[in-house]
């Protein structure tokens, strides 16, 4: 259960994860099929897409599929570690803490809560209900996924597992669960049928 807090995400882990070690081209091909169905998706609904904020944004891999469908948009990814706020130039700060001066029409945050331990994961959770004003995508591998899909020889394994439900429960006091990662802002005045949401 214990991740290890003092870890730097500095250029050998991104080397070890993201580099030579991993398949990008695939991260990348996942990444724009990813952001196809979200943008799709939001499209369906009818909800606008101005500004996004992207939290833990890691190499930025959002940044291109977010330009692709919505080229007028501004993309702000704010990320901890210092070794990519230099190499990218991306904002520095925390899921945990991070404030802004508006909210925004999409908040991203991939695969990063599960590095923090239970307080601080709660409060980055909170948080992501401050900061989206409409619609959240969201992910994080639950104990569940440790066990039956998740590879350790390609995914640090040294992260907090939790249940699905542990996830569930802190997101649905902002949001409405759309399924596959998409999370609507309970404030959002968007109409769905009740099927639509899980």
């Amino acid at each position: 259960m214990r991740a290890n807090s003092g870890r730097h995400f500095d250029k050998q882990y991104y080397d070890r994860f993201y580099g030579r070690n991993r398949p990008r081209r695939r991260e990348l091909e996942d990444t724009r099929k990813l952001g196809d169905f979200v943008c799709a998706y939001l499209r369906y609904i009818g909800h606008p897409v101005r500004n996004v904020l992207d939290l833990g944004c890691g190499l930025g891999l959002w940044r291109d599929a977010i330009a692709t469908h919505y080229p007028r948009a501004t993309y702000r990814g704010v990320e901890l570690s210092d070794y990519l706020c230099d190499e990218y130039g991306w904002v520095r700060g925390s899921v945990v803490d991070y404030r802004a001066s508006h909210r925004f029409d999409l908040v991203i945050c991939q695969d990063t809560v599960q590095y923090l331990p239970e307080t601080k994961a709660s409060a980055a959770i909170r948080n992501l209900g401050a900061l989206a004003r409409g619609v959240l995508y969201f992910s994080a591998p639950s104990s569940q996924d440790w066990k039956e899909s998740v590879d350790p020889g390609v995914s640090d394994s040294n992260v907090y597992k939790r249940a699905a439900q542990w996830y569930r429960r802190r997101l649905n006091r902002s949001f409405r669960n759309l399924g596959g990662g998409v999370f609507l802002h309970r404030e959002s005045e968007i109409v769905l049928w009740e099927l639509e949401q899980l």
